[in-house]
């Protein structure tokens, strides 16, 4: 699992450096009370994906024992074991091509509920930049994913 730009692959690196900067450089985000964004992961291993797969599906021991083989070292509770995290195998993440990112407060702190309309300008800006936002998604959004959009 990866936090840096330089793990996506290569068609995508200019434009997350240039999503970061524009969100960084938005006042209405900033006037939001977002002091500045965190990579949360950008390319991930194969295991660490039927981690977070396998969570609702499993038993939380399971769940445990999944995360505990993908070399994950949060602690998760019953109720977070049996919280679906992802609907598929096959996340972009996989190759390189999706990244998660949370707003930070002035606090420092990740921002990970933040107000649906922080989450929405992110989406836009990102947009203009070639990705496609699980925020928009309707079965099963994911705030702060961000995948490069294939053409």
């Amino acid at each position: 699992m990866s936090r840096k730009i330089e793990d996506l692959d290569p068609r995508c690196q200019d434009a997350a450096r240039k999503t970061l900067d524009a969100l960084a450089a938005d006042d209405e985000l900033r006037n939001s009370g977002v002091a500045g964004w965190l990579i949360v992961e950008t390319r991930r291993e194969l295991a660490v994906q039927m981690a977070y797969f396998s969570r609702g599906r499993m038993a939380p021991n399971h769940v445990r024992m999944m995360y505990d083989a993908a070399g994950l070292k949060q602690k998760l509770t019953d109720k977070e074991t049996q919280t679906a995290i992802t609907t598929t195998l096959k996340s972009r993440h996989l190759s390189g091509l999706a990244m998660d990112i949370v707003p930070i407060k002035a606090d420092g702190k990740a921002w990970w509920d933040a107000p649906t309309r922080v989450w929405m300008r992110m989406a836009t800006i990102a947009e203009g930049f070639g990705w496609e936002s699980g925020v928009r998604w309707k079965d099963f959004p994911d705030f702060p994913h961000l995948q490069w959009r294939l053409s």
